[in-house]
């Protein structure tokens, strides 16, 4: 809910973040047979509703994830998260089992639709005019149509 305070600050785990990020580093530049990842976005500032809207409406290209636990799960900042795509899941989860990190299949991509269970739907369109306007509007220009 808009306003909320409170909550406990997660742990900061060093040697995890370490894992996290030789993982995706791995990841990003793996090429063998093919490549592994077709898009990744960090789950930071808003949470993982932020980083789903932020890569809907600068690809396009909608979404349907499950198993989010209510909005505090939506919009939770607790570090170390990626989202990442990848049309082999697969490998993915299982590089991520060899470097201890946990990772789970949460969606699909694809649609015109951002849809997270239960909690959001919104046209891919709506969030792309959204985002367009966003920074013009804060500057005080002529927002775009």
């Amino acid at each position: 809910r808009a306003g909320h305070r409170g909550g406990t600050l997660f742990g900061l785990d060093l040697d995890a973040q370490r894992r996290i990020v030789e993982l995706v580093a791995a990841l990003v530049t793996a090429d063998y047979p093919a490549v592994l990842v077709d898009a990744l976005h960090d789950v930071s500032s808003g949470g993982l509703g932020l980083c789903l809207a932020e890569g809907a409406a600068a690809t396009g290209v909608g979404a349907t994830v499950g198993g989010v636990d209510g909005h505090g799960g939506l919009f939770s900042e607790s570090p170390g998260r990626v989202v990442l795509c990848s049309s082999r899941p697969e490998e993915v989860l299982s590089r991520a089992e060899a470097a201890g990190v946990p990772a789970a299949v949460i969606g699909t991509a694809g649609g015109e639709r951002l849809a997270v269970e239960g909690l959001v739907d919104l046209p891919v369109a709506e969030l792309v005019r959204a985002w367009r306007r966003a920074l013009p509007a804060a500057l005080g220009d002529a927002v775009p149509a």
